[in-house]
């Protein structure tokens, strides 16, 4: 007689967190708990996958401060649509080379200087992310795309002029984000962006500095012949072919 395997017992197993080249370093569900400052009995699923790992995470966590800073090994972080992250962690992939992507499906803070000079990374998505830290997120980077569509708000008053939050990104969607930096301003967030960088935005921000462009995208536009589109269309990662 076969043996009925429960619903519940299946969906257990499902992955939600995918970790790309980190095998030899996080072998085991133990050391995974460690790595991310959660309980193992938090996860209720693991498996190495050549150098990759996989797992599910049935608890909402932070990613430690450092967690993956300097780390050559990582090439990816990336979760399902189940993920739980809620916050991406301070310094937390800083310098992480061979990091080319990071997904993320929760509602995370994207925190300060998460990506900040990482040679390697290519594309960071953000899907229900509506609050960022404004803080040299992605700077001395060079990125295919910064995907937020859900990203209004920016926390903390360290945005100043010399630590923008974008590097050198081709396209930045944030169709709903509110405000830049701590003015409406030019506080230098795309002062790294290439040469017609496309920049997906907020119609508000089109009078928001006291009737003018805001200021970081008046100098995109000025100084980068950025392609900034208002009208909000709704896109997706794969729309951009990167």
């Amino acid at each position: 007689m076969r043996r009925r395997v429960s619903r519940l017992r299946s969906v257990n197993t499902i992955p939600n967190t995918f970790i790309g080249g980190v095998a030899a370093t996080i072998p085991t569900k133990a050391s995974l708990a460690t790595k991310l400052g959660i309980a193992e009995s938090s996860i209720s699923y693991f498996s190495v996958v050549g150098s990759d790992i996989e797992a599910r995470i049935n608890v909402q966590y932070a990613i430690p401060f450092n967690c993956f800073k300097d780390n050559l090994n990582i090439t990816y972080y990336r979760e399902s649509p189940e993920g739980l992250c809620i916050n991406t962690g301070q310094n937390s992939f800083y310098r992480a080379n061979n990091l080319t992507m990071v997904e993320f499906y929760g509602n995370c803070l994207i925190n300060l200087v998460g990506w900040s000079e990482n040679n390697g990374i290519k594309k960071a998505i953000f899907h229900n992310a509506d609050t960022m830290y404004y803080y040299a997120n992605f700077r001395y980077t060079t990125m295919d795309l910064f995907f937020a569509p859900k990203l209004k708000f920016r926390f903390g008053d360290a945005a100043i002029q010399t630590q923008q939050a974008f590097g050198n990104i081709k396209n930045i969607y944030i169709p709903l984000v509110e405000q830049l930096g701590k003015t409406q301003l030019n506080e230098s967030h795309f002062l790294s962006c290439p040469q017609g960088v496309k920049i997906w935005a907020n119609p508000a921000l089109q009078t928001s500095n006291g009737g003018a462009e805001e200021g970081d995208l008046a100098y995109a536009r000025a100084s980068k012949a950025a392609i900034i589109n208002y009208s909000q269309p709704v896109l997706t990662p794969n729309d951009f072919g990167v």
